[in-house]
């Protein structure tokens, strides 16, 4: 998302394209390694992360 933008939803881990390079081709990697998968709609783009990942980032 951008900054500008505004989407209320809870439980929700945002990531703002202003703030991270080429944010679609790191997701885009992350999808190729399936430890996200693309579940896009109403032309938000959202992913759910594998328990894998979610696992790795918990520490």
């Amino acid at each position: 998302m951008d900054r500008r933008w505004i989407y209320n939803g809870s439980g929700v881990l945002m990531y703002y394209y202003n703030d991270h390079d080429d944010l679609d081709g790191k997701i885009q990697v992350l999808a190729n390694m399936g430890f996200v998968h693309d579940v896009t709609y109403n032309n938000v783009k959202r992913y759910h992360f594998s328990e894998e990942l979610v696992d790795y980032l918990g520490g």
